[in-house]
């Protein structure tokens, strides 16, 4: 054999393992890559909104509790954390959060005042949660509508024990004022307004469900109102 030809065949194995090694190298490099992760599941978190009223004849008596299940629109609040909530209303009485991560979440909802309620802590893992915990929203506090249910007019009467500056308005179910009643300093002394059954700008509203509230300082007072 040649000088020539063992100096070729040198050379020609010191490319191939060259080649080789290359092809290795590379091979390692992207076994060592990190394999892409799919993103992250998200879930859903629902429940239930219980309203309960009391129902006054004509003559101002007390005439029976109703109980709603199927209140549509009442804005409920679900707390991420101490700076962040969502919000969603009710269809049939039931919420709904959708693409939510796993952690622990309150949900609520409030008229103003004492007319409020929370959940328990509702924690997500890798599944859906339906909350065991009904929100109850009962009515609370002295005011009289008469009658209740109405199909228009509700006169409303209520006690207060000192002259102050008192705000009555009704509201829909997400808490949006449909109409201010008075907003003015009261004497002390039985109270009697009504309300009309329209909004602020004159137009017949028709839902089936609103709140009257009133406010004075600390005194937070909420009634359901029943139309019919």
């Amino acid at each position: 054999m040649s000088r020539h030809t063992t100096a070729r065949r040198i050379r020609s194995g010191r490319f191939a393992g060259a080649a080789i090694w290359l092809l290795a190298m590379t091979l390692l490099s992207g076994c060592s890559k990190e394999e892409p992760t799919a993103p992250g599941r998200s879930y859903s978190l629902s429940g239930r909104v219980r309203l309960t009223g009391f129902m006054v004849d004509a003559n101002g008596r007390f005439a029976g509790t109703r109980v709603v299940d199927d209140a549509d629109g009442v804005d409920v609040e679900l707390r991420l954390n101490k700076n962040a909530s969502l919000h969603s209303t009710t269809v049939d009485g039931g919420y709904r959060f959708e693409g939510l991560a796993p952690g622990s979440y309150f949900v609520r909802a409030q008229v103003i005042g004492g007319v409020i309620d929370e959940t328990n802590a509702l924690t997500i893992v890798n599944s859906d949660v339906v909350s065991a915990d009904t929100l109850q929203l009962v009515a609370h506090g002295d005011i009289v509508p008469i009658p209740n249910p109405a199909p228009g007019y509700i006169d409303l009467l209520f006690w207060l024990p000192d002259t102050q500056q008192v705000d009555v308005r009704v509201r829909d179910m997400q808490g949006h004022t449909t109409q201010v009643i008075v907003s003015k300093i009261l004497p002390t002394g039985l109270q009697q307004w009504y309300w009309n059954g329209r909004d602020d700008y004159g137009v017949l509203v028709h839902d089936a469900l609103y709140w009257v509230t009133v406010e004075s300082g600390n005194d937070k007072r909420a009634q359901l109102l029943f139309r019919n």
